[in-house]
């Protein structure tokens, strides 16, 4: 996933993205507002949800949330763009 994300990755928009993971001046913890960068710093980067699905195509795991994510990655649209956010 991460050589997916640094070469095909696209910059979130500068305005940034409306998510949960925001951050506010009025509140200390995240919370919904404009999100730009991860917990780490780094501008956020989307991919194609097809291009995603074809990098786990052939991933396995045991983890009940990983096989939950792909199901739900696998019925999405190849075009739908898919923000990563790495924590």
């Amino acid at each position: 996933m991460g050589k997916l994300e640094n070469e095909k990755g696209k910059e979130v928009p500068r305005k940034g993205i409306h998510s949960f993971t925001g951050r506010d001046e009025t509140f200390e913890e995240p919370c919904y507002g404009t999100t730009i960068k991860t917990l780490y710093g780094d501008v956020m980067k989307g991919v194609l949800a097809g291009e995603l699905k074809e990098v786990l195509a052939d991933y396995k795991t045991n983890s009940w949330k990983n096989k939950a994510f792909i199901a739900f990655l696998n019925e999405l649209p190849n075009d739908l763009e898919i923000w990563l956010y790495w924590y």
